[in-house]
């Protein structure tokens, strides 16, 4: 079973399951200056004043790293911070006297967490101000907050793929403001035309209403011959409106 987890997918599946059931829950909290003294897998507080029992949680996805780690006592290092420290592994990697005294163990099966052995309820953390703060600042992230490498690698991809996409589509935008100013000449083609024909100043009728009140207002034996060039500049217009409308859509633009 211990085989089918990456660490930092354990590490996820078990915050989510104490805030799951109403606890405050964070991953990877550094502790000390730029992480110093250490980075705790989760850290898990209950949201109450009288009874908060900060828990920590070092998460083990291979036998031989938990040996090191409880061989080589780095877990000790946390326990100023905490009333209770599990050992978190997936499910029958690790057996429960095989924990050091006062720690506990939780294991992941197929029908989620479940605590194997409780830990040692310890006095009130030395540490609760450090915990604090370093909670506080992984809250609100700033410049103190240095990324992990793999989140370096992650922000450069992800900044190479928008200028990549910013080359493909500025010739598209471009093309699209030639289009636009195309349409405007088309229109403004057409109004000209269309003024002509109503024997109106072009100047008076900027707005559609003026221009249906000069329609129904000049006779309707003058339209004929000069309607038919004001049809073509108005279709020369109608083209450039759906041209643009396919280049915006191939932009993805919502409407």
């Amino acid at each position: 079973m211990s085989g089918s987890w990456e660490h930092e997918d354990l590490q996820h599946d078990l915050a989510t399951t104490r805030r799951d059931v109403g606890e405050i829950a964070v991953e990877r909290l550094a502790i000390g200056f730029y992480g110093g003294n250490g980075q705790i897998d989760v850290f898990a507080v209950r949201p109450s004043w009288t009874q908060p029992v900060p828990t920590v949680y070092e998460v083990k996805i291979s036998r031989a790293d938990f040996l090191r780690d409880t061989q080589a006592g780095k877990y000790q290092k946390y326990l100023p911070y905490c009333r209770r420290l599990y050992f978190a592994t997936p499910e029958g990697m690790v057996h429960r006297k095989e924990v050091p005294e006062g720690t506990g163990l939780c294991v992941r099966g197929e029908n989620g967490w479940r605590t194997v052995l409780a830990p040692r309820m310890r006095t009130d953390p030395e540490g609760w101000a450090e915990i604090l703060f370093s909670l506080l600042l992984k809250i609100h992230p700033g410049p103190w907050d240095k990324p992990t490498r793999a989140e370096r690698v992650q922000a450069t991809a992800k900044a190479m793929e928008t200028r990549g996409a910013g080359r493909g589509t500025a010739p598209k935008v471009a093309a699209t403001l030639r289009e636009l100013d195309d349409l405007r000449g088309s229109v403004d083609s057409a109004h000209r035309e269309l003024c002509n024909a109503l024997g109106v100043p072009d100047t008076d009728t900027r707005e559609i209403w003026q221009l249906a009140l000069a329609v129904r207002n000049t006779a309707p034996a003058k339209l004929p011959p000069e309607m038919a060039e004001v049809k073509r500049g108005i279709l020369r217009a109608k083209a450039h409106i759906e041209q643009v409308e396919r280049v915006v859509d191939g932009l993805g633009v919502a409407s």
